[in-house]
């Protein structure tokens, strides 16, 4: 099934290599690139053939598959499954799925079409292998979104460069392994609001996720100051530059109306999409900091 795909890669065409056409530009947030949609259009129907039999001329999906379409059409269009399953008649209905696929993928908005991946990749049968063969192609294609894999259900979030990208991964995956689920959600709340250009919205998850790990170390702690003198106080080095620049990120978040306080002169606060992607992969690596340096000090006692 999906691990029996073909791998693409974004080799450059022959008029790019010599001129004739230009080379790509790197893609930026709120883009997929045209090549990018085509092989994850074909990543997608590919997996969908693996359900379809044929009788004569007429395809059919079996019933694996037609629950996995009603599942992944239900959530996408916002319908019951049961609506998804009746939309059109027995012998156009594999037409309809494949023309519905190649619209979302190629057509649709660029969050529609994740929103799609995600829904895909969440109701397959193989979501593992599904889900490594789509990041790999954010990754070949330069992306500015990876798919996170290191919890149950997948999600997309946004990259400002490649050594970015593979630094949040590490976090992501740090967070994962010991269980912060409250910093992942506050993380992943993040990306959601980041998508939607809420960008004080996403900074103040961010620093919550910083936030939830300190205080599951330390649940006496009420402020995050407080949670990271208790750490220190229970074992957990962490350098005075470091902890004083998690501070004053922290401060920061506190004296900018509208990220952690109300809006007071203004009808947004004064961060935009720079801030809010320096803050969501500062506040990943440091909720993955604490909780290396807390499993280091439980291990030593163990």
């Amino acid at each position: 099934m999906s691990s029996e795909i073909k791998q693409y890669k974004p080799n450059l065409s022959f008029s790019q290599r010599y001129g004739y056409e230009p080379l790509p530009e790197p893609m930026k947030l709120e883009q997929l690139s045209a090549n990018l949609r085509r092989v994850l259009c074909d990543v997608i129907h590919a997996d969908l053939e693996c359900f379809v039999t044929k009788t004569g001329f007429l395809k059919e999906f079996d019933s694996e598959g037609l629950r996995l379409v009603q599942r992944v059409f239900g959530s996408y269009f916002e319908e019951t499954e049961y609506y998804i399953a009746n939309i059109t008649g027995e012998s156009q209905y594999y037409e309809w799925v494949m023309n519905n696929v190649q619209s979302v993928m190629i057509k649709e908005k660029f969050y529609k079409t994740l929103n799609f991946i995600e829904y895909f990749v969440a109701n397959v049968e193989d979501s593992q292998a599904t889900g490594e063969i789509v990041a790999s192609l954010f990754k070949e294609h330069g992306a500015c979104y990876r798919l996170n894999l290191h919890t149950e259900h997948y999600w997309f979030y946004p990259i400002s460069c490649q050594e970015h990208g593979e630094s949040i991964e590490n976090s992501l995956q740090t967070l994962h392994e010991h269980k912060r689920f409250a910093a992942s959600k506050h993380l992943r709340d993040a990306c959601e609001h980041i998508n939607q250009k809420q960008y004080s919205d996403a900074i103040s998850d961010s620093i919550h996720a910083v936030e939830s790990v300190a205080r599951q170390i330390n649940p006496e702690s009420k402020t995050l100051a407080e949670a990271l003198k208790s750490l220190e106080n229970s074992e957990i080095y962490i350098h005075r530059t470091l902890k004083n620049a998690c501070l004053k990120l922290y401060g920061y978040t506190c004296q900018e109306n509208g990220i952690r306080h109300p809006l007071i002169d203004s009808e947004t606060a004064n961060v935009g999409e720079e801030e809010a992607l320096f803050m969501f992969g500062a506040c990943a690596s440091f909720a993955a900091f604490l909780t290396q340096k807390n499993d280091q000090v439980q291990n030593s006692h163990s």
